[in-house]
Parts: structure tokens; sequence; C-alpha cells
């Protein structure tokens, strides 16, 4: 069964569903190319949400590599990541090896960092919201 387009010719350039899937598919290659190895992770958040694909994720490493580490608060941000990478691998652990701690950590402290980075985001520019969504 198809949405549109003739499955047996290996093309669906007439299914619905092709464009945005591809559209997300080419957006996550583009991220994973365009990271720099080791910088591109939140440990914290992507034990939270249990994928680094994650849109709140997402939304984190590329508030933080486009609007902070771009801002004129580039250095004593690089110096707070550096102490967050110091101590948050074993965190994740923790969160990955239990549920109610990874609950906790993405419900007290995740959830509301992203809303506050948002917020941040629409203040300073109502299309980076929109546009990391996309």
């Amino acid at each position: 069964m198809t949405i549109g387009g003739d499955m047996n010719s290996f093309r669906s350039p007439q299914d619905p569903i092709f464009y945005p899937r591809h559209a997300f598919l080419d957006d996550l290659w583009s991220d994973w190319q365009n990271s720099p190895n080791g910088k591109s992770r939140c440990f914290i958040a992507t034990a939270a949400y249990g994928s680094d694909l994650e849109p709140p994720v997402r939304f984190l490493r590329n508030f933080r590599d486009n609007v902070v580490l771009q801002s004129r608060f580039q250095k004593p941000f690089n110096t707070i990541l550096n102490v967050y990478y110091s101590f948050s691998p074993p965190i994740a652990d923790a969160m990955y090896h239990n549920n109610a701690f990874k609950h906790i950590m993405k419900y007290s402290i995740v959830l509301p960092f992203v809303v506050l980075a948002r917020t941040v985001a629409f203040l300073i520019n109502p299309f980076i919201v929109r546009k990391s969504r996309s």
C-alpha cells in the first residue's frame, strides 16, 4: 500500500511523505557533517531525550553553536562548556542506568533550560526558533 506514486518503480516523487522525510534526513546529514567531533555532544540532554537527534537536543546544539558561541559571550561560555564537559558524562551515564533519575533531570533541568534557550533565541531573533524546527 502506498500513499501516492508507484512504489514498484523505486521512485516516490509523487508520494507526499517523500519530501518532508528526505528534507529532515538532509538536515540531519548536514548537522552531522558540519559538527566538529567531540563538540557536538550535549551529554545530559541526549541522555534525557534518548538521542542526540531529538529536536530539543538539536535545538540546544544549534543554540550553542550559532547563537552563544557567535556572541560576545563566547569566551566565558567556552569556560562553562569545559566545566560542563568535565562533569556531564558521568551524570549522563547515571541517567542511562536509572530511569527515575533520567526523568528528574529531564523535567527539572533540561526541559526548563530548553524553554529558556528558546525564549532567549526568540527574543534575539524570532526566526531562529522557526528555522531550527525545519
